[in-house]
């Protein structure tokens, strides 16, 4: 009489649960962001940039203008006392 003993592969089908899962729809969160940049901003970038990049800021552009208006009335009244 021959006898049947299932093999360890076909107790593991025996085994197996089907499971179906339902999700909800996927939910998503939309963030929305505006870059407002004021003058005082902007003035700022720009002498932070332009004093690390070319070692000048926005003190130095004033005392250039000043000391160039200095000489040139210095030389403006020389020539007018002649």
């Amino acid at each position: 009489m021959y006898t049947f003993f299932p093999s360890p592969a076909h107790q593991r089908v025996r085994r197996v649960v089907l499971a179906k899962v339902y999700l909800d729809r996927p939910k998503t969160t939309v963030i929305v962001q505006t870059a407002t940049v004021t003058l005082v901003d902007m003035i700022s970038n720009i002498g932070g940039t332009l004093g690390l990049f070319c070692g000048f800021s926005i003190l130095s552009a004033v005392e250039v203008v000043y000391w160039a208006g200095k000489s040139l009335l210095a030389t403006d009244d020389k020539t007018r006392g002649k």
